[in-house]
């Protein structure tokens, strides 16, 4: 009798337990991305959720959330009072978070206590919620890898970005994808070269097609652009040197027909204009570099940009 007493209570009890998992499994939402940004001591936290109660035989469907608050828990109680439903922050895909996040190991280390895993990428923007409204989370997880083979995020997790903040020492290097939105965090020790082919200025040089240089009274269409950039760590700061290679077009002779002479006004003027494309970059995402505080207040991060144009 007792033994049967025991069963039936034990099979009570794996019942009760069962039932109750399954209701807090429909009241979470999956939170698959996340942004984070702090400004003036104010959080704001978005969200990429997949709903678990949609139907098995629908398509998931996500949304983005975002709460704010003096914490990031506290932003994080906004979204689940107004959702009415937990935060699962277990299978996050990514961090976005902005400078302010990312230079503190602190506010790291609180997004750790969300049992966010230590390997879970991180990516600086300076728009962490517009980053996830726009990221397709299904497709990021195989175009970060992607980047990893190619040595540009083996080392951007949260982990290692904590680390990197309390030394702090970290550069971004930029991921130029729009399904990424973002930029890969690394810790530079020595020159690297940022094998990608759509750099800030080759980018501004692309768009540009068509425009057309008033060279020695004359005039040059702007052709197809190649390069490499690299960047330099150095003891009190880092450098970005951008090497360019133009091919371009004379459209109007103007006072001369010299085909190196032209080559050299064009070059002149393109370098005249590094410091905008610099401008630009960094404007825009591209370029972006994170050092100490005292090195960017000493304005010991410098630009290169070495043009050379062949003019047909």
């Amino acid at each position: 009798m007792k033994k049967l007493f025991c069963a039936a209570a034990a099979l009570f009890m794996a019942l009760t337990m069962t039932s109750c998992s399954a209701v807090q499994v429909n009241a979470r939402m999956f939170v698959q991305l996340m942004g984070i940004s702090e400004t003036d001591g104010l959080y704001e936290l978005t969200v990429q959720v997949y709903n678990s109660t949609d139907s098995e035989d629908s398509d998931p469907q996500y949304k983005a959330l975002s709460g704010s608050g003096r914490s990031i828990s506290e932003a994080a109680d906004m979204i689940m009072r107004s959702s009415g439903r937990q935060l699962f922050f277990g299978h996050c895909t990514a961090i976005y978070a902005n400078e302010s996040i990312i230079r503190d190991s602190g506010k790291l280390k609180a997004l750790a206590g969300e049992r966010i895993s230590a390997g879970c990428p991180v990516f600086f923007t300076h728009t962490p919620k517009e980053a996830v409204s726009a990221v397709n989370a299904d497709e990021l997880s195989g175009i970060v890898s992607h980047y990893q083979s190619e040595g540009l995020a083996e080392r951007a997790d949260l982990k290692t970005v904590t680390a990197a903040a309390k030394n702090n020492t970290i550069a971004i290097i930029p991921m130029w994808d729009d399904k990424i939105c973002g930029s890969a965090i690394i810790m530079p020790n020595s020159t690297s070269e940022l094998n990608i082919s759509e750099t800030a200025a080759l980018d501004l040089m692309r768009s540009a097609k068509g425009i057309r240089l008033s060279v020695l009274g004359g005039s040059m269409t702007l052709g197809e652009a190649e390069g490499s950039v690299y960047y330099q760590s150095k003891e009190n700061g880092g450098e970005y040197v951008i090497d360019m290679s133009l091919k371009c077009r004379i459209d109007e002779t103007g006072s001369s027909a010299n085909a190196e002479e032209y080559a050299h006004e064009a070059e002149r003027i393109i370098s005249l204009s590094s410091e905008e494309i610099c401008r630009r970059g960094l404007s825009e995402g591209f370029l972006s570099i994170i050092l100490p505080q005292s090195h960017t207040s000493e304005g010991n991060i410098t630009f290169a940009v070495n043009v050379t144009a062949e003019v047909s």
